[in-house]
């Protein structure tokens, strides 16, 4: 077990002229942005907005934490910068052992994909090896009791059965 530290960290988002300010957006309308999303390296930055700022912490190990605040207050992005989806913009952070964060416990599930996708999908945030992950899912499976459910996508899931998976 080891411990985590982080030092004046900060994350900030680029705020876009144009309407369409991401390769996602772009994607979800094609024949109407397929233009923006050609010329998606022209799109002008205006300003940018600090979702963290100067973030100063120390966490010993073992020790579990719940982050709180308001909408907006950077908790989501934090969990993303110590995980490593996002990098951080400035500052730094250095840990020993394993960082697991729980981020929107539930809410992300893909829709197209099955349960068994998201539970494999969700297990490299994790960071289990691929073979944990396999032997895994079928025991997630079977503790939600949806597993002649798993290879279905999660859109045809029912709100309860989408509750147990998030369990």
């Amino acid at each position: 077990m080891g411990n985590l530290k982080v030092v004046d960290l900060g994350f900030k988002y680029p705020i876009y002229k144009d309407e369409v300010y991401s390769i996602k957006k772009s994607l979800v309308e094609v024949p109407r942005n397929l233009y923006n999303l050609i010329r998606y390296q022209n799109i002008k930055k205006i300003r940018y907005f600090w979702a963290l700022k100067n973030v100063n912490l120390e966490i010993s190990p073992g020790t579990f934490v719940t982050l709180t605040g308001p909408n907006g207050s950077g908790k989501t992005t934090l969990l993303r910068v110590l995980s490593g989806i996002f990098q951080p913009t400035q500052g730094r952070f250095h840990y020993h052992g394993k960082i697991v964060p729980v981020l929107e416990l539930g809410l992300n599930f893909f829709p197209d994909l099955t349960g068994r996708e998201n539970i494999l999908l969700y297990a490299t945030i994790f960071k289990l090896s691929k073979k944990e992950a396999l032997h895994r899912a079928d025991r997630v499976l079977e503790f939600a009791d949806i597993t002649e459910f798993g290879d279905v996508p999660v859109m045809k899931y029912s709100p309860g059965m989408k509750t147990k998976l998030s369990y």
